[in-house]
């Protein structure tokens, strides 16, 4: 015999599986785009093609290590979290919306 406490502690632990899930979904969703964000902004940075002069490597795959580790960086400070999210809005604003700038960094050989 089911008992009706039973049933709500099973509909709580199905819910808050169901909300992990999307929410899990969603930050990594946001990852993604911030990633692809500055992996834009570095592409066109002199920064990315001073070093990929100088250590002989592609553009891209510097390009991509730049937006990783400045993307590692945005939790250690509040100076590198408002970079991150004013290069986002800003690649934003270029593209149009957030699937035509990841469809653009595909293109420019984003590896997500």
């Amino acid at each position: 015999m089911v008992y009706p406490d039973n049933m709500l502690y099973a509909g709580i632990w199905v819910t808050a599986l169901i909300v992990g899930f999307f929410s899990f979904r969603a930050v990594n969703s946001r990852n993604c785009l911030i990633k692809a964000a500055l992996y834009h902004y570095f592409l066109n940075s002199t920064e990315a093609k001073s070093e990929t002069h100088v250590k002989g490597a592609s553009l891209p795959s510097t390009a991509y290590g730049l937006a990783i580790g400045k993307f590692q960086k945005m939790k250690d400070g509040r100076d590198d979290y408002t970079f991150c999210f004013e290069i986002l809005n800003h690649q934003i604003r270029i593209f149009g919306d957030r699937n035509a700038m990841l469809k653009a960094a595909r293109r420019r050989h984003f590896p997500k």
